[in-house]
């Protein structure tokens, strides 16, 4: 995003522009877009930096399908507040409805919140090639 631009305008957050899909329907070839900031992390009364984990887990049903974490560290986030930027390629995901659930800790108060979204993955739209095109008229 121009910086000129950073922070104005609607769904603009910093310098990222979050677009929501409301109806939350992707095709393989997309990657949803998992946004969330997180308050209020305790900091450390000595280094005066938070700590926290990120767990994110995609379900199909009650089946887990892909799970990972991160620490606060690692995204080089250790204030009160921390900003998660997320792309989830779904190329591996075959379509049906899905759960995003997201838990985050905060490892120095040992609270957790968890916020869940549902998407549905659905088939790629086949292209045309040349071999099964319709004849032109």
């Amino acid at each position: 995003m121009p910086s000129k631009q950073i922070g104005t305008g609607q769904f603009v957050l910093g310098s990222t522009k979050v677009v929501p899909r409301l109806e939350g329907d992707f095709t393989t070839a997309d990657k949803l877009g998992i946004y969330m900031q997180v308050y209020n992390l305790k900091p450390d009364e000595k280094t005066h930096k938070s700590s926290a984990t990120f767990q994110y887990t995609v379900k199909k049903g009650n089946e887990q399908i892909m799970q990972f974490k991160e620490t606060s560290a690692e995204m080089k986030q250790t204030g009160d507040q921390i900003t998660i930027e997320r792309l989830l390629p779904l190329a591996t995901l075959t379509p049906g409805k899905y759960t995003l659930e997201i838990n985050a800790t905060d490892t120095l108060s040992n609270q957790t919140i968890s916020r869940t979204a549902e998407f549905t993955v659905k088939a790629q739209p086949e292209t045309k090639t040349a071999a099964n095109a319709a004849p032109g008229r």
